[in-house]
């Protein structure tokens, strides 16, 4: 059926079909089965009249849209008959673009399917009218034409369906939620600003108050400077004492050590002659010299010794350094078990203050936040609109006690003020008082010990005296001359002594070098034998390969013959890995060849379905050849 404008009227009897017409179009734009039609069933023939299972039904629409470009609806349908029952089912809804309608918007598609797409969505779309305008006023059923007279209820629903109500309530409420929630806003910052205030107000107090110390500790930085010019004569003083001192505990410990020298020396010339068997009939210098290798020798091993030590230190150090890093394993352990029992602990009470604090709101609550923790947030929306309210109330008491808060803050900084003034002048003064304490007992205690170290001096010189005498005693008793001839053959023993240690030594570092030549001699000898094993082994075990790879056999120089191969190899692979990029980028070449073919194809067959509905419009029923005899004649 062609309609023209601007009026298209259908005549006909009763049951021919009239309002089957409007039924089928309105069925085409917004997919709704016509009322009284039992969802479908009775809009398709019956399936029992023709004997079968089911019918199919199909219906094509084109319309322009509102830009004025060509759109066909298809529809397909089918009525299926199952153990004596209907069933409707819409099985397809295409939209083809005839003339490139909605192009911009779907990107450049030819046509939309119900599978991929919400066509009725669509078609409204492409239309520029609703839905609800297409089912209630442009293509209303002669059985729902009466609605405007509904009741009043459902009247406004259809009258907001229409001019879509829906959408400017959501966007109301939209718009109220947000100036709700910036009020909220504006009013922590208002309170942020308060308490921003305040801490300005304290921090310049506190400035003040900051410089009015410092200029208090200048001054008694400048009073201690006078201190420590005044002390410094007397710490002179005590200096000179000390180096006094210094010196005679130095005389002292010197005197002492002789005499301890001297002891040791008649005690070990005494042990020497006891041990000695066979004395040193050296010089004494040969002695000398024995004596100072034996030194030399001693000294190594202290120093190996104390290397040893220090790897020791060393090592006691990283298994200290263990156990701590195990400790705080352990006490890491230990913190995240007490985190999780506390972080159960909290939940458990802020359950417990919830429910407080609903009861103190007078907030009922029905159910078991224990269990059902997902009902938290109801309650806490129920708590925050309590508070909200509370808080209004509060508002207005804070502002009025703020006032006179303000008034008194003033007077307390006053008092304040002069009360720190005070504090800081008392413990000023204590301050000094309990410095000069400590200096005078610190004086008084320094010459209490100058006192007691010069008694001490006085003892000291006269015990020196006694020691003077004795030693003078004794040198006289004492043959000095025999002791030194009993040193001198001591030494020239150890000379010789040492002289054939040597020997000896340079012995047996040559005989431990060789032994170690010996040695390695027999490892690179085992060596030699098992890599001429390998290499014997790997001949026998890929001659095969070898004789694939190298069409002479090898007798030496592997390496240099296996590199020639190697390049040839490599180079036959490069040669084919050219050849296969060339037939790559053919192939390519030859998709792109392909590819616009197709695309030429699928036009060509668009402008074939073109030129047919032309010529199915021309033409009509009769065939394109006898209209062709026809224009010929």
């Amino acid at each position: 059926i062609k309609f023209s404008s601007p009026v298209t009227l259908i005549l006909g009897e009763n049951g021919c079909g009239k309002t089957t017409v409007v039924e089928c179009l309105k069925y085409a734009l917004t997919g709704e089965c016509p009322p009284g039609s039992d969802r479908g069933k009775s809009f398709v023939h019956d399936p029992k009249i023709f004997g079968l299972n089911e019918v199919l039904a199909q219906i094509k629409m084109q319309v322009r849209d509102r830009r004025g470009a060509q759109v066909s609806i298809c529809r397909t349908m089918k009525v299926s008959k199952k153990r004596n029952k209907m069933s409707f089912e819409t099985m397809d809804s295409t939209i083809n673009f005839l003339t490139g309608a909605g192009q911009s918007k779907r990107e450049k598609q030819d046509s939309l399917s119900g599978r991929s797409v919400d066509i009725d969505v669509a078609i409204s779309d492409f239309m520029g009218v609703s839905k609800a305008i297409i089912n209630n006023v442009l293509f209303c059923h002669q059985e729902d034409s009466s609605w405007p007279l509904d009741e009043s209820k459902k009247l406004k629903e259809k009258f907001d369906a229409i001019f879509g109500i829906t959408e400017y309530n959501k966007a109301l409420d939209k718009i109220i939620k947000l100036r709700k929630e910036a009020m909220e806003e504006l009013k922590i910052k208002e309170a942020n600003m308060k308490h921003v205030a305040y801490l300005k107000q304290e921090m310049e107090v506190k400035t003040l108050n900051l410089q009015k110390a410092q200029r208090k500790c200048d001054a008694i930085k400048a009073q201690c400077s006078e201190c420590e010019e005044e002390m410094k004569p007397i710490e002179a003083r005590l200096v000179e004492i000390r180096n006094v001192e210094f010196e005679i505990g130095k005389y002292q410990a010197q005197k002492v050590e002789m005499d301890t020298k001297h002891k040791n020396c008649k005690d070990q010339i005494s042990t020497l002659t006891l041990k000695i068997k066979n004395p040193f009939r050296g010089t004494l210098d040969e002695l000398d010299q024995e004596i100072s290798n034996f030194d030399q020798r001693m000294q190594e091993m202290r120093q190996k010794r104390t290397e040893v030590e220090g790897d020791l230190s060393q090592i006691k150090r990283s298994s200290v350094a263990e156990q701590e890093k195990l400790g705080t394993q352990d006490r890491k352990h230990c913190l995240a078990k007490q985190r999780h029992q506390s972080e159960l602990a909290c939940r458990a009470q802020l359950l417990k203050r919830v429910k407080e604090f609903c009861r103190e709101l007078h907030i009922t609550i029905d159910c078991d936040l224990v269990e059902q923790p997902e009902k938290m947030g109801e309650v806490l929306q129920d708590i925050e609109a309590m508070i909200i309210t509370k808080h209004c109330e509060i508002t207005e008491i804070v502002e009025q006690n703020e006032k006179a808060d303000r008034s008194r803050q003033v007077k307390i900084d006053e008092l304040r003020i002069d009360l720190t003034k005070s504090e800081q002048s008392v413990t000023a003064q204590e301050k000094q008082r309990e410095s000069s304490k400590r200096e005078s007992e610190t004086l008084g205690v320094e010459i209490k010990k100058i006192e007691t170290s010069m008694q001490d001096l006085k003892k000291l010189e006269k015990e020196i005296n006694e020691v003077n005498e004795l030693y003078e005693s004794a040198n006289k008793s004492i043959d000095q001359q025999a002791i030194k001839d009993a040193i001198a053959r001591k030494k020239a023993s150890i000379a010789e002594n040492q002289i054939q240690f040597k020997k000896l030594d340079e012995q047996l570092t040559f005989l431990g070098s060789m032994a170690k030549l010996v040695a390695e001699c027999s490892l690179k000898q085992k060596e030699l034998d098992k890599k001429n094993q390998e290499v014997h082994r790997v001949r026998s075990r890929h001659s095969d390969n070898f004789g694939k790879l190298f069409k002479e056999p090898i007798t030496c120089n592997y390496r240099r013959s296996m590199q020639v191969v190697y390049e040839k190899l490599r180079r036959e692979i490069q040669d084919l890995n050219e050849k296969a990029n060339t037939q790559k980028l053919k192939e390519q070449s030859y998709e792109i060849k392909r590819k616009n073919l197709i695309s030429d194809i699928s036009r060509m067959e668009k402008e074939l379905k073109d030129s047919e509905e032309l010529i199915y419009q021309k033409c009509r029923s009769t065939p394109y050849d006898d209209l062709l005899e026809r224009s010929k004649n």
